[in-house]
């Protein structure tokens, strides 16, 4: 079977059973609206238990083979991994007892912007086909809201900080060689411009100093002639010689 948003009461008939091994069962809340760093106490201080919320989980294909799902894009683990719906870990700040029937009750919501869908969605649902059906963690949105996500403590490291680290590095690299290149490019463009300035002066100082002879000789040439000009006797002065 196709797993998509064609068959949602399917899929919802799948994840009302322990699907993931998970270890707590919660009613109330989805991954579209707890965030990273949620902080959950338990209600009427029934316990002194108190979580934090790190980060979803990434499912494996053995609930593919379990529910006889169909491996890559069509499969039920990508259909959760896409919509955080394979549940979420959180870290124990204060140890205490859990039993059925408790209510936790959120008391901080710092990252309201890095909900569960959020960070599965930009780390492992918005790559190739490829990278997809590999499951590979990837970024095809701004470096500086990369290094946002990258940013937040509470993040849990395998398979999200991790994996974003890895790839802003990667990021950083590509961008800092670019801006290499650029360098490069410009100051190899600068050279050349001052090579062609270098060359018209040269141009212009030959014709220069050519104008400058042509000047010359023309000023030898007319004093010459004035030379001639006011040297040579009129008739009246030749026929009184």
């Amino acid at each position: 079977m196709r797993f998509d948003e064609s068959n949602d009461e399917h899929i919802e008939l799948v994840l009302e059973n322990n699907t993931f091994g998970e270890q707590v069962l919660v009613r109330g809340i989805e991954g579209s609206s707890i965030s990273v760093g949620d902080i959950f106490e338990v209600e009427g201080g029934l316990s002194p238990l108190v979580v934090e919320v790190t980060s979803p989980r990434h499912p494996c294909a053995f609930i593919d083979r379990k529910h006889k799902s169909p491996f890559g894009v069509k499969g039920l683990r990508r259909y959760c991994m896409t919509h955080a719906l394979a549940g979420w870990f959180t870290r124990v700040l204060v140890p205490g007892e859990l039993r059925d029937g408790m209510v936790f009750t959120r008391t901080a919501h710092p990252y309201p912007k890095w909900t569960m869908t959020e960070i599965a969605k930009a780390l492992y649902s918005e790559g190739d086909k490829t990278e997809l059906m590999r499951g590979k963690a990837h970024w095809k949105r701004s470096i500086e809201e990369l290094r946002e996500l990258c940013q937040l403590k509470p993040l849990g490291n395998y398979e999200w900080k991790d994996k974003a680290l890895h790839i802003l590095e990667t990021m950083e690299k590509e961008l800092e060689e670019r801006e290499e290149k650029e360098v490069e490019k410009a100051e190899g463009d600068g050279m050349k411009k001052r090579e062609t300035l270098e060359e018209a002066e040269d141009d212009s100082s030959f014709f220069l100093r050519l104008s400058q002879s042509f000047n010359s000789a023309c000023d030898i040439w007319c004093s010459a002639s004035e030379l001639l000009f006011y040297c040579e006797p009129s008739p009246e002065q030749a026929s009184t010689a």
